[in-house]
């Protein structure tokens, strides 16, 4: 099998968004995220990195009503989000970009 790198992302994130993985990093989650953040469109992959462990219920379930998933420090995943699959693990983001 052979692999063409001869791709510029972003013409894939302009014709094929669907293909394409949006990356958006924080090192909190106060007011301005939501700045950067655009509003995700119909199969478009939008990442939230955060560091931040002080998110509340209601800011996860904004991160949601935006159509985002947000990785989150593993440790504050296990004790607050367990019920809220767009809220994951930072340790699971390797695995959720490869695209090999």
């Amino acid at each position: 099998m052979t692999r063409d790198f001869n791709f510029s992302p972003s013409a894939v994130a302009l014709k094929t968004p669907d293909k394409a993985i949006f990356l958006t990093c924080k090192r909190t989650l106060r007011e301005r995220w939501k700045q950067e953040v655009p509003q995700a469109r119909l199969n478009q992959r939008i990442y939230l990195i955060t560091i931040d462990e002080n998110i509340s219920e209601s800011k996860a379930r904004e991160i949601n009503q935006k159509g985002l998933i947000a990785f989150i420090p593993d440790k504050i995943k296990m004790e607050k989000f367990k019920g809220m699959p767009w809220i994951r693990k930072l340790s699971d983001l390797p695995k959720e970009v490869k695209i090999w």
